[in-house]
């Protein structure tokens, strides 16, 4: 592109008039702390904060140094010597009292840690928590400690707090999750049932302790084998036996190990069965293998232990010249620029294209400053785009007027990709971090460099995206990047944001609700190109009138803007109408934003928080999109909050977000509504902003049970969950890792479901933010390669007659896709189901044999219910009081892209009696078939009618075989004689190679593993056999172990009917 130098400065000219003039619009993106690096074996860059809310204590900050230091050596050993603390920064308040052993630094914010110490008086309780939204092997967004819990370090109320960080860092680093059950949750209960024995959830069998409700009395059970959901495990501490899991029993002293797959070791063995959170959401993955699979461990980097560098700093006292941050605006003023911005704050500017030109050194800004910056705007610079040159022009700039880099900005606009020196961006990258420098980038168009991409993230900023002459826009994220304040609690609340107003020839309305936090410095900010040709009108809720004369008028005529001090709570309207009705060119486009600040920090507003799954996001991944919508520690739920996606060019998508606990919503109800996006046209940019509004006598808080606070101060606290109780020594009653159903209250039914404990809003509102831009790639129009969600939620809502079961979970899709299938499988074990190579030798449950329900899916989000009765063979030659069945299934497209297999719902129930020699349990079809010649239609026409043939597959047998001691087993099979096609007989074991395997038939003839008839697959720990045609009469399985070591293995039997039923 190209433009005259004197409309290219008329344009810089403009972007200079109002980057000077600081306008109204807060966004609500919090701030991203810089990323953390791992350089050979050791992380750099760890960042703690300490709110400056936080009475001053030197023995905080002692004790803080302190559980640093011991984290530090015990993630060491945890990792197995490939992980430790290198460099950690703790950043003290700026009032604290000023000593010789601080470091200044001249700006940091309490979001900006990694690590967050905050108030006690702020938070439900002192447990560490870690704000953890995204999905398996996933980063969180920081940890959080109270001073309390670091206060009382040495004082025994929490044992072992080394162990307790090193397993909030697992959470935020390593995206692993709690391997506990918790008492009070619902989904993730603390006793699970496994054919009559009741064990606690946790991620290695042998926990010993003992069952009591919360009021210490004996919990209940309900006949479908739950126990009850409040149910407490208090684990005794006397057992000092355990040594996994960090991730469930992070304060026994044995603890020292993540639990792992595939070990001898029982101590240590992955639970695959427990109905967990790291289970669930990790798709039944031990803890170790998804950390060793995070890219910290890719290769093998061990190092030697060394005590971690603690430096302190403190927030140095604001200048007198500089209370809003120094600033330094670089400008492309390559010949490609020729359209103009909006808003921002800087007190230097420096400008480049193929060479860099300082227009102006830092200064503070006033009046006469502001006029001395637009003055010096130079004619349009010619050539490429250098932008390592203008990075490195304003570092110069930085350091000539002696500032080593903290707390410093750099607003970098551009439109395009660097065409010079790319070669200096590695070294240019460095710099930037060295110097502590945030980057926050402005570029215009799509096309931006990936390495500017890559210095702005790594440097804690954000990059934001906009349209050629889009001024709002630029001006909406000006002011993001300019008006960011240290406290949390003291920033405004973007109310609305670029609302659209179509003016007519008729007076149009637009109510605007202030609630009752707020109030302080309301503005509301009207852009148009016409802004002479309307007139606004704005009215209170008690009924005052401003017009014209009160408002403030900026920036040639584009903006107006309004400030009430003081603003009444509740339904404020605007009245837009034009200056002369009838205006020739027709319908009037403006764009409404309003903001307004709390009256008391210590009484929070709504806040909202939004970011991205990733900002780079690979084909076939979803891009996936977070709002979280807190009041002080409350989440806001069941609100409508929707993201508008910016497509390349000007096409606009809106999505609904969810806090539904399915899909890649993590959980329920916690406030954090989730999306993905799917829709992509191209390998490009995609922008993304939220829109958000109450439900009226819908929308909710969340109060856990407690009355809201108060005064509540943070706005980022979910409950953590409840870790098992811990004795102080022995248990007083007689402590044991298995229970038996007469340990509880047997209770008919089955258990009720959780009730949220909320109150309703008082009023409405309405929220918005900004988000910035996520950038695809590997993307090709016209293929489908994305596969049907995973459902997280299916669980067994009912019970009836033993038999029928119903089955509830939500329907797998998040914006316009929809799955086309559902398959729905049962197993008598658990790891046949979850493993998706084995999922398809387990029992189909299809539309056929439901009772109620469908399983083809509705639209995304929708809640599926399907009732059925268990096959009958499942429940049959148990020698066990119950029986446990699980249940798995998986979606899929049109496109025959399968889904991830889903969680694991089980249901025990009690067992059938053997049935006599010639009969079986019939599954209805699953296989279908034309008529063969010989039917009596010849063909599949009988007439004007169609017929088909179904032959049923049967499941003769599933049985679970145990072989601890003894060294072989004889499985006894009966095939009647309805039955006999492409029988089956199939072991599947996690010691499958330890597993000599024979099948002998009614003749006496024995089958082993090297017969024509066998199929052995040791990668899907599975072997067996598939006669085409097989004699009715006894068979028998026989398995032989080749070691001493316990082997557990299913043998299951299915087999065609002879003879197919025909269906008109």
């Amino acid at each position: 592109m190209s433009t005259t130098p004197n409309s290219y400065n008329n344009n810089i000219m403009k972007i200079i008039e109002i980057s000077l003039t600081i306008l109204s619009v807060i966004l609500a993106v919090i701030c991203v702390p810089k990323p953390i690096q791992y350089n050979n074996g050791e992380y750099e860059g760890l960042v703690v904060t300490i709110h400056p809310d936080i009475t001053e204590s030197d023995q905080l900050v002692a004790n803080l140094k302190e559980l640093l230091i011991k984290s530090s050596t015990f993630l060491y050993g945890a990792t197995e010597s490939r992980a430790q603390f290198k460099d950690i920064a703790v950043i003290l308040p700026e009032l604290w009292t000023q000593k010789s052993e601080y470091q200044a630094i001249p700006d940091s914010h309490w979001d900006d840690g990694h690590i967050r110490i905050s108030p006690s008086t702020h938070t439900l309780n002192d447990k560490p928590f870690t704000f953890q939204p995204r999905g398996c092997g996933q980063s969180g967004e920081y940890i959080q400690l109270t001073d309390s819990f670091v206060e009382k370090l040495n004082q025994n109320t929490f044992d072992y707090p080394e162990k307790l960080l090193v397993n909030e860092w697992s959470h935020y680093r390593y995206g692993v999750f709690d391997e506990f059950g918790s008492a009070g949750d619902y989904r993730y209960p603390t006793f699970y049932m496994t054919n009559g024995t009741i064990y606690p959830t946790f991620c290695v069998s042998g926990i010993k302790g003992n069952a009591e409700d919360m009021n210490g009395n004996t919990c209940k059970i309900y006949s479908t084998g739950r126990v009850d959901h409040n149910c407490k495990f208090i684990a005794d501490k006397s057992d000092n036996s355990p040594i996994a899991s960090i991730m469930s029993l992070p304060h026994f002293q044995s603890t020292e190990k993540y639990c792992e797959n595939n070990t001898i070791d029982p101590k240590v063995n992955h639970n695959s069965f427990a109905p967990n959170e790291h289970n669930i959401q990790c798709s039944y993955r031990s803890v170790k293998d998804v950390i060793d699979s995070h890219h910290d461990f890719t290769q093998s980097n061990t190092n030697v232990y060394t005590e971690p560098n603690i430096t302190v700093y403190q927030i140095e006292p604001p200048k007198e010249h500089n209370q809003d941050g120094t600033f330094i605006l670089a400008l492309d003023m390559s010949g490609s620029m020729d359209s103009f911005w909006a808003d921002g704050m800087q007190l230097g500017i420096t400008a480049f294209a193929s060479n860099s030109l300082d227009i102006h050194p830092i200064v503070p800004i006033d009046n006469d400053s502001r006029k001395n910056l637009s003055d010096t705007i130079p004619p349009q610079l010619w050539g490429g785009t250098n932008i390592p040159r203008g990075l490195r022009s304003a570092l110069e700039m930085l350091r000539a007027h002696g500032l080593d880099g903290r707390g410093v900005t750099i607003i970098l606009i551009t439109d395009g990709e660097n065409n010079e020196d790319h070669h200096e961006f590695s070294s240019l990258e460095l710099e930037i971090l060295n110097a502590g420098v945030r980057v926050d980038t402005i570029a215009i168009g799509y096309n931006v460099e990936q390495k500017l991409n890559d210095i702005t993230t790594q440097s804690g900023g954000m990059i934001y995206h906009v349209n050629e002459g889009d001024d709002s826009a630029i001006n909406t994220y000006f002011t993001d990047i300019i008006t960011q304040q240290p406290d949390i609690e003291d920033q405004s609340v973007l109310i609305l944001n670029r609302e659209i107003i179509t003016i007519g020839d008729t007076t149009v309305t637009k109510p605007v609700f202030i609630d009752q936090e707020l109030g302080k410095n309301t503005k509301f900010v009207v852009h148009s190109d016409n802004i002479p040709d309307i007139n606004i009108i704005l009215i209170s809720p008690i009924g005052e009138i401003y017009n014209d004369t009160n408002y403030k008028i900026i920036n040639n005529k584009q903006f107006i803007e309004l400030l009430i001090t003081d603003s009444e709570v509740g339904e404020w309207k605007l009245e837009f109408s034009q200056s002369t009705p009838g205006w020739p060119l027709g319908n009037i486009t403006a764009e409404l934003s309003v903001t307004s600040e709390p009256k008391d920090r210590k009484q929070q507003p709504i806040r909202v928080n939004a970011f991205f799954g990733h900002l780079d996001v690979t084909y076939p991944s979803s891009a996936l999109i977070y709002v979280q919508l807190m009041k002080a520690y409350n989440p806001v739920i069941d609100a409508k909050v929707v993201a508008v996606i910016g497509l390349p060019g000007d096409q606009t998508i809106e999505l609904d977000l969810y806090d539904d606990g399915a899909g890649y919503d993590i959980r329920a109800n916690d406030g954090v509504y989730t999306t993905a996006f799917t829709q992509f046209n191209l390998n490009d940019r995609y922008s993304v902003s939220v829109k958000i509004t109450d439900i009226p006598s819908v929308t909710r808080l969340i109060t856990y049970g407690t009355t809201l606070p108060v005064a509540t101060g943070l706005s980022l606290k979910r409950q953590a969950p409840n870790m098992p109780i811990i004795l102080p020594g022995i248990a007083p009653k007689i402590s044991k890792s298995e229970f038996q159903i007469n340990d509880f209250i047997a209770t008919d039914g089955t258990e009720p479901e959780e009730t949220i404990i909320s109150i309703p809003l008082n009023g409405s509102f309405t929220r918005a933010a900004e988000m910035g831009a996520f950038l695809v790639d590997n993307f090709n129009l016209g293929s489908d390669g994305m596969s049907p969600g995973r459902v997280t939620d299916l669980q067994v809502i009912a019970s009836e007659d033993n038999r029928t079961v119903e089955l509830q979970w939500t329907a797998p899709g998040d914006d316009s896709y929809t799955a086309t299938k559902i398959d729905l499988r049962t197993s008598l074990r658990p790891e046949t189901l979850y493993r998706q190579e084995l999922f398809d030798l387990n029992v189909v449950i299809d539309d056929q044999m439901l009772d109620t329900g469908s399983l083809a899916p509705p639209e995304g989000h929708t809640i599926m219910k399907v009732k059925f009765q268990i096959p009958s063979a499942l429940l049959m030659s148990a020698n066990t009081p119950k029986v446990t069945v699980y249940f798995g299934l998986r979606a899929v497209d049109d496109n025959t892209n399968w889904g991830e297999v889903s969680n694991i719902a089980f249901i025990s129930v009690e067992p059938l009696p053997d049935p006599i020699p010639s009969t079986t349990t019939s599954i209805p079809p699953n296989t279908t078939t034309p008529p063969s010649s010989g039917s009596s239609c010849g063909n599949t026409s009988c007439g004007d009618k169609t017929v088909i043939e179904t032959r049923h597959t049967v499941v003769v047998l599933q049985k679970i075989v145990r072989m601890e001691t003894n060294l072989k087993n004889q499985t006894a099979v009966q095939i009647p004689k309805e039955l006999g096609l492409n029988t089956t007989f199939t072991v599947t074991s996690d010691g499958i190679t330890l597993l000599n395997v024979t099948l002998e038939s009614p003749n006496g003839t024995v089958y082993g593993m090297t017969s024509d008839w066998a199929v052995s697959k040791p990668s899907e720990s599975s072997a067996g056999f598939r006669i085409p045609v097989a004699d009715a009469g006894q068979w028998s399985v026989g398995l032989e172990k080749t070691r001493s070591d316990a082997v557990v293995a299913d043998v299951s039997v299915t087999s065609d009917e002879r003879v197919g039923q025909s269906y008109e």
